[in-house]
């Protein structure tokens, strides 16, 4: 199984994975969407070629939240930050606030982000460290309610069924905008 490049682990039950999992070392690809988990799980950090991870986490469970937050600073904490993700999608998941920073200590060189339906109310000023970043879906974060930072390089932007986002949430997108046709 070393050999292994893509793995779907998606609607079967699985809590968590066994540290032994970071052995795929030619694993690129990671889907683990619809499972048992209740946080991200810190051994993707130690995958050497994963690029790709694509996570569903559960959320209808009540401390899901706090136990997320716990596994993603478990990551940080455990692993060195995964330089090679460029693609990485946790949705539907509860993330927070607390997310944007260690996402951005962790995955420095993201391409597509993909962060739809969670649960964080502000997309803050460091997300525009993400300097490789072009794609960021979040769509449907319905307590999403200002944008005060957009990535340098950013081509493509969903922000499409966000309930609380206001026109003054807006104003720094606008501005991106507004200098982006007047150059």
């Amino acid at each position: 199984m070393e050999n292994l490049e893509v793995l779907d682990l998606s609607d079967n039950g699985i809590k968590d994975l066994p540290c032994s999992f970071c052995n795929l070392s030619r694993l690129w690809y990671l889907s683990l969407r619809e499972n048992e988990m209740y946080r991200i799980p810190s051994v993707i950090g130690m995958m050497p070629r994963l690029s790709w991870c694509d996570i569903i986490l559960r959320r209808n469970k009540r401390r899901a939240s706090v136990e997320q937050e716990e596994g993603l600073h478990g990551i940080l904490t455990h692993s060195l930050p995964s330089a090679d993700m460029r693609r990485l999608s946790i949705t539907n998941s509860n993330l927070s606030d607390d997310f944007f920073p260690l996402a951005v200590a962790w995955f420095p060189n993201l391409f597509q982000l993909d962060l739809r339906g969670n649960n964080f109310t502000v997309l803050p000023e460091c997300i525009q460290q993400f300097r490789f970043l072009q794609y960021l879906h979040v769509n449907d974060c319905e307590h999403l309610q200002e944008i005060r930072g957009i990535p340098p390089n950013l081509e493509f932007f969903f922000v499409v069924n966000c309930k609380s986002l206001s026109p003054r949430g807006t104003s720094v997108l606008l501005n991106q905008v507004w200098l982006l046709f007047n150059n």
